[in-house]
């Protein structure tokens, strides 16, 4: 196994707790089942939502995971098709600006998620799990098991990277609610707050609703609501690739 990743990121992540020992099929899954994680999260949200300390918007990291899929996608297609092994590397913010992310709209991020791992399936599915398929410029030889983990992390760490953004936008609107009670201003959507809430202590109360659902525990780590929620989807959500056709369990920088 390539160790790229563990050497870079952590083994566990240190951000985002994903565990490199994660198995094959388990991580296939998860990114089959990334148009409803980032749906359920990204329920009234606007897009522009962020963080101080990340450079991009929420929106943006939509497009970036839909992106990766679909690059990493074309590379496995390139190789089952008689392509050379060895596949150039990206820059992921040269992308960003040339895409501008910022002026896509998050319906539209999305739709383009959901395309993505329906041709990210696709593509694993027609590989194999030869020793390595892939000579990347900056992680070296990769087999297909490594190149499922790498994509499987890199979205899930970027999920989690929502999911504390919009953390934070509920504790700001929170905290400003305790300081104004009686406030009812309409805050604009640009400013990063989803739409159509009032800073109103109901509103805030439909915003922790949406963002931190019921089945979120404000004790429980990311990783271990992460963890257990998985669990509970990793023998239901089979039903629900009927077109990735059984491949799942058969032998089969960016």
């Amino acid at each position: 196994m390539n160790t790229w990743g563990a050497s870079t990121y952590g083994d566990p992540c240190r951000e985002c707790g994903f565990d490199w020992a994660t198995p094959f099929d388990e991580a296939v899954l998860l990114v089959a089942r990334l148009p409803v994680s980032f749906g359920r999260l990204l329920a009234g949200a606007s897009g522009d939502e962020r963080r101080p300390d990340l450079a991009w918007s929420v929106g943006a990291y939509v497009s970036h995971v839909a992106d990766n899929l679909r690059i990493w996608a074309e590379r496995l297609v390139g190789v089952v098709d008689g392509g050379p092994l060895e596949v150039a590397g990206y820059d992921e913010n040269e992308l960003a600006s040339a895409r501008r992310y910022d002026t896509i709209p998050l319906q539209a991020a999305q739709w383009s998620l959901g395309r993505s791992v329906e041709d990210w399936l696709h593509a694993v599915k027609n590989s194999s799990r030869s020793s390595g398929i892939i000579v990347h410029p900056a992680r070296g030889t990769l087999s297909l098991a490594d190149v499922v983990l790498s994509n499987a992390h890199d979205a899930l760490h970027h999920l989690r990277d929502i999911e504390t953004t919009l953390a934070g936008v509920t504790r700001q609107l929170t905290s400003e609610v305790h300081r104004d009670p009686d406030a009812r201003r309409t805050r604009s959507v640009r400013g990063g707050e989803p739409p159509g809430y009032a800073t109103s202590r109901r509103s805030v109360t439909r915003v922790v609703w949406r963002v931190q659902r019921p089945q979120f525990s404000p004790h429980a780590s990311w990783t271990s609501v992460t963890m257990r929620r998985w669990q509970r989807f990793r023998t239901s959500s089979r039903r629900d690739l009927s077109y990735y056709d059984g491949a799942v369990s058969t032998t089969l920088t960016h």
